[in-house]
């Protein structure tokens, strides 16, 4: 079971003064003025330690360009990185790798209609080292030389990234572009540019965007990390106070325009669901903080309160929706509000008239008291969940918060203050304030966008069928809704718990072995203060399966997991999640099978109960049963419109033999999905827990922990009889030789090209790290050969998979322009197999061992690492130990590497797949 909402982002930014509370941004925020005009904003934050996060923010995107400019801000982000007074083309770059950061990781930028950032994490434990590093950031932003070369050769890069988002992405954003934007400087202005413009840029073209809008009174330095806010305040005043003398004027805001009523149908051959977008616009300017403020809280009750209605439709089993939701899209002073459904493209004029009517329900019978009491209650619990686990907040998931106060005039509010404010205005929230937002998105004026596959055994309405069955639907009557039981109580099972048989104690854990034989790796750990996770698992997964059973592994956690628990029914499931923080879920994959709980204090034994239920009387919802498979078998049969699905069918036959376990499930499959096959491979998996072994970690003290497991686990049927617990392994036999292959189909402007080489060394725990070191140092070169020097990808990806279960494989994608896809692919070659043949960079290798320390520092306060860590000491034994920053540089040497690399693959076993449009436009 499985609360289903999505994480809301606690560091929440606004505006507000209400009652006898002040909003105001925290003392601990420093922000102060540098004698040039610039802003700067300092916020101490522990975690990761010893690191610090810095954006540079400028208060201009695309919106401000001038018509001979379009792109010009994205280009000018893309520039930064490429050349200053100080440092020539790459040298920024290579700075940042030499010191162990990732180029699109630790180091990025991004560009949007208003605004452009660019971004760091730095380490902060070598004073001299992170120094130079804002140095750098400071000449990047404040000293580009924007030589004409360099913008020539740039441009390509950007082209590849625009080429990115061509083919059916761009389609649809042009659908956006016209019934949202049009009319706006929104419309013509988006970020990635006009490639025509871009193509031509001049150097003085490009500098008068950037005279104009990077200057210090526009821009802001924002740090959030481990460091001394003293410190910091002095190094910003010592790289970024210097002398302006131009004058500054600020920007002009911009608007949308109103929509009026318009009904849209888009059909695309290669569109795979049927997407109905319901939306309006309303001015996103308010009188006062007070009103901001509540509705920054009211918007977020009612996503949650029209989700609640979306969900009660789908439970009645129609299966006219799949799923639906409500998001908004926030801009200066507009905001778009659009409701979604995802329908049955079998019934879709069912389903638009549903859409209706779940939107009508809400805006005339709206919300009872009672409702909106447990979603109060739910999203308070959210709150106060985040504040429990403030601490274990990253300086990532602050600084966009913290750089919004300069963006778009907000205030930060950290955890405690969010939880004090919502605790205030949500008073002010009633049934009557969520009915009146309810009426309004349904009396507004709105855009209707119908997308589905343009596909003649579809029956699709066109423009004015659409508008019809719109308006008729709203001519109907709304239904009385059913009352529904918000006091949903699980009831407690009759547990006869077993006991402890033993406890010794490790380095880094306890190790408990339980009176039935299954064995506990036991860490208390403080770095989430109110986070627990259990994992119970077994090796062998669905990988000694028949075929049959193999198909119905894929299916039956999904099913079980929504089935509901105990007294809970498939119906209750979300309403029974309100209010509760914790998940709970099987799996089967390839080699491992088990359960995964993740909780709250406060929830975990509600959690173990519905474990408890899921182990002893599990239940399979026939309703769960029908809607999975039925969303299932659409997605599966649209498969066949999308170029990208057939693509990868072609690499599933051509290296992987069309392995059932490696291909996509087809529609003959999901005929044999049958409630009888599922409780069967359920049972097989999950009846006898001999052989399985389990980890409880995080904010658990050793009583607690014990009693958890005497009474959840140890009550477990299990014997000690060895059981063989290895998986199977998968001996897919890779393909030999130089193989080429294509697949035409599409419309697009990139041609995709994914190479596998099938890798020839040994699994081993030293091998792995090498083949890891080879993935990286290969990543950092195709950047520098292919990327930089010939802009031939905006992204290139190469990922090396070792398992002890299955053959190894060097995988590596990418796309590029039709026209140069043979040169770009011999130089994707060419550079991974000079690695093969021992052509070791030593800067790449030195930022390789330096970015290792880094990951391995920041990953040893954090629970996914240590969940990890016990994983393996549980399969491969209390011997185990990961390489520590000091043994993986010993073992990380040229010497040591080359004789791995020369045999990791073979240069002349290569297989080649591309995926070449029908057409361009």
């Amino acid at each position: 079971m499985r609360k289903k909402i999505s994480a809301f982002l606690f560091m929440i930014i606004f505006i507000l003064s209400f009652g006898e509370i002040k909003v105001e941004n925290p003392k601990e925020l420093v922000i102060g003025k540098l004698s040039n005009g610039m802003t700067y904003y300092i916020y101490k934050n522990k975690m990761p330690e010893n690191r610090v996060s810095v954006n540079v923010a400028v208060k201009a995107g695309s919106l401000q360009e001038d018509d001979d400019q379009l792109g010009m801000a994205h280009l000018i982000e893309h520039l930064c990185f490429n050349g200053t007074e100080k440092y020539n083309k790459n040298e920024v770059v290579k700075y940042y790798q030499s010191i162990g950061l990732n180029f699109g990781g630790d180091l990025n930028a991004h560009t949007g209609f208003d605004e452009t950032v660019y971004k760091i994490q730095i380490p902060t434990d070598n004073k001299e080292t992170f120094e130079k590093g804002i140095e750098v950031l400071k000449e990047m932003t404040l000293k580009p030389t924007f030589k004409q070369e360099d913008i020539d050769g740039e441009k390509s890069i950007v082209k590849e990234e625009w080429r990115l988002s061509q083919g059916l992405s761009e389609r649809i954003l042009k659908v956006f572009q016209k019934e949202l934007f049009d009319g706006s400087r929104y419309g013509k202005r988006f970020p990635i540019g006009d490639m025509k413009v871009i193509e031509g840029t001049k150097r003085d073209v490009l500098k008068r965007y950037y005279d104009r809008w990077y200057h210090p009174e526009n821009m802001a330095v924002v740090m959030v990390g481990d460091i001394d806010t003293d410190y910091a305040e002095n190094v910003i005043k010592k790289y970024f106070d210097y002398n302006e003398t131009r004058k500054f004027v600020p920007r002009e805001e911009y608007r949308l325009k109103e929509l009026d009523n318009k009904y849209v149908v888009f059909k695309d051959k290669e569109l795979t669901y049927v997407l109905l977008e319901i939306t309006g616009r309303e001015d996103y300017s308010f009188l006062n903080p007070e009103e901001e403020t509540k509705d920054f809280f009211e918007n977020i009750l009612f996503k949650l309160l029209l989700s609640n209605r979306v969900n009660d439709e789908i439970k009645k089993g129609n299966n006219y929706i799949f799923e639906g939701g409500y998001y908004n899209m926030e801009l200066s002073k507009d905001r778009l509000n659009t409701f979604y459904a995802v329908i049955n493209k079998n019934e879709i004029q069912k389903g638009i008239e549903t859409s209706v009517d779940i939107l009508k329900d809400f805006s005339i019978n709206g919300v009872s008291q009672e409702e909106l009491a447990v979603e109060k209650e739910n999203l308070k619990s959210i709150f106060e969940n985040a504040l429990r686990n403030r601490d274990s907040l990253e300086n990532e998931s602050i600084i966009s918060s913290v750089r919004e106060v300069f963006l778009n005039n907000k205030v930060f509010a950290d955890a405690d203050k969010i939880l004090e404010y919502y605790n205030e205005f949500s008073k002010g929230i009633t049934p009557e304030t969520i009915k009146a937002r309810a009426e309004k998105l349904y009396k507004d004026k709105h855009s209707v966008i119908l997308f589905a596959p343009d596909d003649k055994n579809i029956k699709v309405p066109n423009e004015e069928e659409l508008k019809n069955i719109i308006i008729k639907a709203k001519e109907k009557p709304a239904l009385k809704r059913e009352n529904q039981n918000f006091n949903l109580v699980l009831e407690k099972p009759h547990i006869i718990k077993g006991s402890i048989k033993e406890i010794n104690e490790f380095e880094n854990y306890k190790k408990i072995k339980l009176s039935n034989g299954i064995e506990f790796l036991y860490k208390e750990t403080d770095f989430e203060k109110d986070k627990i996770y259990i994992k119970l698992f077994k090796e062998g997964g669905s990988s000694k399966d028949s075929d049959l059973m193999y198909i119905n592994s894929q299916f039956v956690s999904e099913i079980i997991d929504n089935s509901g628990a105990g007294n809970i029914e498939y119906k209750d499931v979300e309403r029974f999640m309100k209010g509760k923080e914790f998940s709970i879920g099987s799996y089967i994959n390839d080699f491992e099978h088990g359960f995964i709980i993740v909780s709250n204090g406060k929830d975990l034994e509600t959690a173990l109960d519905c474990f408890y239920y899921m182990e002893k009387e599990q239940k399979f919802s026939q309703d769960a049963y029908k809607y999975i498979m039925a969303n299932v078998k659409e997605m599966v049969e649209n498969r066949k419109n999308s170029p990208n699905e057939i693509y990868s069918d072609k690499i599933s036959e051509i290296f992987f033999k069309n392995n059932i376990r490696k291909r996509m499930i087809s529609y003959d499959d999901l005929n044999l999905v049958t409630i009888e096959n599922l409780k069967e491979e359920y049972k097989n998996k999950f009846s006898d827990f001999t052989g399985f072994k389990g980890i409880i970690l995080g904010s658990v003290n050793e009583e607690k922990a014990k009693e958890i497991l005497e009474k959840y686990f140890a009550s477990l049927p299990a014997g000690e009889k060895i059981q063989d617990t290895k998986a199977e392994y998968l001996d897919i036999k890779y393909p030999l030789g130089e193989i080429k292959e294509e697949v035409i189909k599409g419309v697009d402007k990139k041609v995709k090209v994914t190479l596998y080489y099938p890798v020839k060394i040994e699994y081993s725990q030293e091998n792995i790290y090498k083949a890891k070191t080879f993935e990286d140092i290969l990543r950092i070169n195709l950047i520098d050969e292919v990327r930089e020097k010939l802009g031939g990808v905006y992204g290139i990806s190469p990922k090396i998979f070792m398992s002890e279960n299955e053959n190894g494989y060097l995988v590596i994608k990418f796309s590029t322009d039709p026209k140069r896809a043979d040169e770009i692919t011999e130089a994707v070659k060419r550079e991974t197999e000079k690695l093969a043949e021992g052509e070791i960079k030593k800067s790449s290798l030195e930022s390789v061992v330096k970015n290792y320390k880094i990951v391995y520092e920041d990953s040893q306060k954090q629970n996914g690492y240590w969940l990890n860590y016990l994983g393996k000491k549980l399969k491969k034994g209390d011997t185990y130990e990961p390489y520590s920053p000091k043994i993986f540089e010993e073992n990380m040497t040229e010497e040591k590497l080359k004789p791995i690399f020369k045999k990791i693959i073979d240069k002349t076993n290569c297989i080649q797949v591309r995926l070449i449009p029908e057409r361009e436009e």
